[in-house]
């Protein structure tokens, strides 16, 4: 059975300077926006739910001319910014839509893998990481895990990367309603995810490029292009895309 792809674009993002003329997820890499690499790694036939928010006309004006031929739907987070909003909550905003398994991705989260072709397994994409504090990261036991801390200081060696497979997508969001509580003023996927850790949620190693904010969108640009990194028309973007 085809899975779901949920793309979670509702938050301001404000992690990155240039999010405040051009939403995160339509930044350029290799003359593509981000959404549109992220869109291609699955399968032509994929039904794509996009929670969109914040600049969210931008998000659909160009979903609608770069992608007129995938299937996908807009879910309006009204709510998506302040306490209370989050990626947990956009999440919940589009449970009716994602009644069977789905993958769900931030749309600042880069792979260079290609995405499965079913869901027969509940996982999570990670990568390493030094530092913590800033992730929901995973204590882990034979590529299973045992316990989930989100953005502490700790001794895990994994960082969750904003992207996830669900196939009991029923736990997943039942956890995800009765633990509502805020991390960084927000509602975090964690509280789903740790609802699947009874179903043996496996992790699932990815080659990770964040591009949430400048220094490490600077670093995704620098291994997708040839072409120098360059700021200095700020206003304007150029897209290549297959009509």
């Amino acid at each position: 059975m085809p899975y779901k792809v949920c793309i979670l674009a509702a938050g301001i993002g404000s992690r990155i300077s240039s999010s405040n003329k051009i939403h995160k997820a339509l930044l350029p890499l290799n003359d593509e926006a981000i959404i549109t690499k992220i869109i291609n790694k699955f399968p032509k036939n994929t039904q794509f739910v996009i929670a969109v928010g914040y600049n969210k006309d931008q998000i659909k004006d160009y979903i609608l001319h770069a992608h007129s031929k995938n299937k996908i739907r807009f879910v309006n987070i009204i709510n998506y910014s302040g306490p209370g909003s989050g990626p947990g909550f956009s999440l919940l905003q589009c449970k009716k839509y994602l009644m069977s398994p789905f993958i769900f991705t931030t749309s600042d989260t880069m792979v260079l893998e290609n995405m499965p072709k079913t869901i027969n397994k509940d996982w999570v994409g990670v990568a390493p990481v030094k530092e913590t504090k800033e992730y929901c990261t995973f204590k882990v036991n034979k590529n299973v895990v045992t316990g989930i801390d989100d953005k502490t200081v700790n001794s895990n060696k994994i960082a969750f990367i904003g992207l996830a497979g669900v196939k009991n997508y029923d736990t997943f969001f039942k956890s995800l309603e009765e633990n509502q509580k805020l991390s960084a003023g927000e509602i975090q996927v964690s509280s789903g995810l740790k609802g699947l850790i009874n179903k043996n949620l496996s992790i699932e190693n990815f080659t990770w490029y964040d591009t949430g904010n400048d220094k490490n969108y600077k670093i995704t640009k620098e291994a997708f292009e040839d072409k120098p990194y360059d700021f200095s028309k700020p206003d304007e973007y150029f897209y290549l895309t297959n009509f």
